[in-house]
């Protein structure tokens, strides 16, 4: 695959009582569980309560790897997660990839203050047949510490499947005001210190100096205030290099703060001196494209890069460039292989003006794309005409309760497992839910092993997920020699097929082909359908 863009420069136990209610969880957007229109049980449910009866469970199919934060010997000092600022809430999203999920989030060690947002996913009573739905809430899975405390602080986190495993990840935190730097583009002047008290005002002139090798905010975490940020590095219609070494660490809006950033004039790339290792991008939304590229991508991470982590985002007005052939796209992983380590796209969103795909990954290892939502979109056809496109050499990968209503030229799933290294292994689709409009000349809404003139990938399991597709809701395409997806648990309507292709092996939880009218406009299970199915096929989280 071609790098598009600019010329780079040579060179402890039960459940988490001390967590708030849930209804207060926040995410870093301000929004609630009640802007969601969800009405939960009032304060954290009781210790056991997120575990599932046997019927609605199909077992762990990849085990638990800890995939953020990673362990403090294999990471930078300066990453995000290692820091805070005694003024700005810390707040940090734990990733496990692989696992029997809903999780239980437990802090067993933490500075007084600190707890999940949301350890468990919320319950709702169904008043009408007694059935606990367990609802996705704003906040699951997030630290927050409110006021963080001088000093360095340890802290671990237990997250347990519903088969019992549990991994633990620990890491310390040290209160250091100077390790970041501050952007207001109201209250800023390019010319202050980039303090909480004198922030920079923009990104292009303040931030980044108007200059790709200027270091004056090396390592540190930019946390930009309310407000839209113009991007480009030196001028107009140019990249920004994205390196830790040199520039800061990671990109931040302030929690509870609308930030923008106008991407017409310029996206983000990676040096060729080096890749992306511990860099997190989160709570900030992205508008507009560069209109001089062949193929848009607003992340080009180009170069083999570690532990990197887009989270609470949200992409609008993105074009896929004069060609759009090679893999446009707001995140892409391209080829510098093997392989991308420990990779995750998690709580972001395409908005309805996006054109090109969320995600897609090149020799990657350790992918987590999760909680995940596009509504309302139109992904006309290109080379990035899906949602989600782990493409290439993409192991270890689970792709687990993302939501996609709308329409996609190819797929709003797309595993096309395009292998070029020795070989490709470990995958889940899992827990996802598309409701698609698929009336264009599209394959299916969720495609497995798209790419047949490769071998497919082994030990893959494609389990829970509900389909509502004008087309094929599933196709499950293979090569000369097919390894065959284990295909489970999912509730499915396809219009033109539902589990078409013959490259699969069935699993022991029944999947169940349904009408159309047996499902809602979220994709819920609706009528009879429900009655016999709700718990045991499809995307919701339902214990009777």
């Amino acid at each position: 695959a071609a790098c598009d863009g600019d010329p780079a420069p040579a060179e402890d136990a039960g459940s988490d009582a001390s967590a708030p209610p849930v209804s207060d969880a926040a995410m870093p957007d301000g929004s609630t569980l009640e802007d969601a229109g969800v009405e939960p049980d009032a304060g954290p449910p009781p210790p056991g309560a997120w575990t599932l009866p046997m019927e609605a469970r199909v077992g762990q199919k990849l085990p638990m790897h800890a995939l953020y934060p990673r362990p403090d010997d294999e990471t930078s000092p300066d990453a995000y997660h290692r820091r805070a600022h005694s003024r700005v809430p810390y707040r940090v999203r734990v990733a496990i990839q692989g696992g029997e999920w809903p999780f239980l989030y437990e802090l067993v060690e933490g500075p007084d203050g600190a707890a999940f947002v949301a350890g468990e996913l919320a319950r709702r009573e169904d008043p009408e047949t007694g059935w606990i739905e367990h609802l996705r809430t704003p906040g699951y899975g997030v630290i927050e510490w409110p006021a963080p405390a001088a000093g360095s602080h340890a802290f671990r986190v237990r997250v347990t499947d519903q088969s019992g495993e549990s991994v633990e990840l620990t890491w310390e935190v040290t209160t250091d005001d100077d390790a970041f730097v501050f952007v207001d583009a109201e209250a800023g002047d390019d010319a202050a210190a980039g303090t909480w008290d004198a922030p920079l005002r923009t990104f292009a002139a303040g931030l980044w100096r108007n200059d790709d090798a200027d270091a004056t905010w090396a390592g540190r975490v930019a946390v930009f205030r309310a407000g839209r940020y113009q991007v480009y590095a030196a001028e107009p219609s140019t990249s920004t290099i994205l390196d830790g070494a040199v520039k800061p660490i990671a990109l931040v809006g302030h929690p509870g703060e609308a930030v923008t950033f106008d991407t017409s004039e310029g996206h983000f790339r990676t040096s060729r001196n080096g890749g992306l290792d511990d860099y997190l991008v989160a709570g900030i939304d992205f508008s507009g494209s560069r209109g001089d590229l062949g193929n848009v991508r607003i992340f080009n991470v180009t170069n083999r890069s570690e532990r990197v982590t887009f989270w609470a985002l949200s992409f609008d007005d993105t074009g896929v460039g004069g060609s759009g052939r090679d893999n446009p796209g707001c995140i892409a992983f391209m080829a510098d292989g093997p392989y991308h380590e420990n990779l995750a796209v998690l709580d972001s969103e395409l908005r309805a003006n996006a054109a090109a795909q969320l995600v897609v990954t090149f020799d990657s290892r350790h992918v987590l794309v999760e909680g995940n939502r596009a509504t309302g979109v139109d992904l006309q056809p290109s080379n990035g005409d899906m949602f989600i496109h782990p493409k290439d050499d993409t192991n270890d990968l689970t792709v687990r309760d993302n939501l996609f209503i709308g329409r996609a030229g190819t797929a709003a799933i797309d595993v096309s497992n395009q292998i070029t290294q020795p070989s490709a292994e470990n995958q889940e689709v899992c827990w996802n839910t598309v409701i698609y409009d698929g009336n264009q000349n599209v394959d299916a809404a969720i495609r497995m092993n798209g790419q047949t003139t490769t071998p497919d990938a082994s030990n893959v399991h494609v389990y829970r997920n509900t389909v509502v597709s004008q087309r094929r809701a599933f196709l499950f395409r293979g090569a000369p020699m097919p390894i065959p997806p284990v295909v489970e648990g999912n509730a499915y309507f396809g219009g033109e097929g539902g589990l078409a292709g013959g490259n699969r092996t069935e699993g022991p939880v029944a999947n169940v082909e349904l009408m159309e009218s047996d499902f809602d406009a979220d994709g819920a299970l609706v009528g009879e359908a429900r009655t016999m199915h709700a718990g045991v096929a499809g995307a919701e989280v339902v214990a009777r």
